[in-house]
């Protein structure tokens, strides 16, 4: 087993909020983000031009009189309940429409005081030709025959992943039970935040696919170290590790690239990841995992982890 320093990890937000808070690269973070401004903006230009409207109308059918009695109405605290239920209706239509959850949803201290106080978190179930087609071909860091195994669907260039991976968190709960629980790094680069990622991508899958596990682990750590790839700093970095002619081939091979398509489908179509890191805690045996989304702390991995073994 390839063994690495522990470390700890800061916590991070729960799924849900995982992509405005700031502990996942997420495509969809920019509308996340932007979202809630940009849809109060929009309310309050709205309620202001309905009002104005509203007065000139009044002002053509009954005089200042009228004005007065509704601006009495808009002050009472009747309206003043309308506009705020109708307004925060209007952002959660937004949300929905974006398909991302409302950030200003307090789910982030629910969750992690679920994980501090220890309690069970949701298990789903998937088959074991699932299980067989996640795990076929994979490099396992750890016991390869542990029944609780870790996916990490990761970005080598998502700052996020950089984070948990310089935390060495997963490697931190496997190193806890050598016997039980062991890692699987997969491929999950998402070109439209990061558009040389998949280039990355292409040299750890070509560095396992030529000198094996090892060599898989060994390129992962020289990757989280730069900030952006190019075809020629990637066949530097399969130089440095000694992997040769056979290397420089398979990183040009339309092969490289249909393998990192695959495992970014993989962890979409099974497992539902849309941002990184996607880390599943999966039990072999019985099929369940648990989706602990983002640059979690070693306890929401090891909350994880209890859960499944009991």
């Amino acid at each position: 087993m390839i063994k690495k320093e522990r470390a700890t990890t800061q916590s991070a937000p729960s799924e849900a909020t995982a992509c405005c808070a700031g502990n996942c690269c997420c495509v969809k973070k920019i509308l996340c983000c932007a979202g809630t401004v940009i849809t109060m903006v929009f309310a309050i230009l709205a309620f202001i031009f309905s009002y104005k409207n509203y007065q000139l109308e009044i002002l053509r059918g009954g005089g200042k009189e009228n004005v007065k009695e509704m601006n009495a109405l808009y002050a009472s605290q009747e309206y003043i309940d309308y506009v705020t239920e109708n307004q925060a209706s209007q952002i959660e239509a937004f949300y929905q429409m974006v398909g991302v959850e409302n950030p200003s949803k307090d789910t982030q201290a629910d969750t992690e005081t679920d994980i501090s106080a220890g309690n069970e978190a949701t298990a789903t179930t998937i088959s074991q030709d699932q299980i067989s087609q996640v795990l076929t071909d994979a490099h396992f860091y750890g016991n390869a025959d542990a029944r609780i195994v870790i996916l990490s669907y990761s970005d080598l260039l998502c700052p996020y992943c950089q984070r948990h991976y310089n935390d060495q968190t997963l490697e931190t709960v496997v190193a806890s039970h050598p016997d039980d629980v062991a890692m699987v790094f997969k491929n999950y680069p998402i070109e439209g935040l990061h558009p040389t990622a998949p280039l990355g991508a292409k040299g750890l899958y070509c560095a396992g696919k030529v000198g094996g596990t090892e060599a898989y682990y060994g390129f992962l750590p020289k990757a989280m170290a730069v900030s952006n790839f190019t075809d020629e700093s990637i066949l530097a970095l399969g130089a440095e590790l000694g992997l040769g002619k056979q290397f420089e081939e398979c990183y040009a091979s339309p092969e490289a690239e249909a393998a990192v398509q695959a495992s970014n489908t993989e962890g979409s179509t099974i497992f539902g990841v849309n941002g990184t890191p996607g880390n599943i805690v999966l039990d072999r045996e019985t099929g369940k995992y648990i989706d602990v989304s983002g640059a979690q702390p070693v306890s929401a991995f090891e909350n994880a982890v209890a859960t499944l073994l009991n």
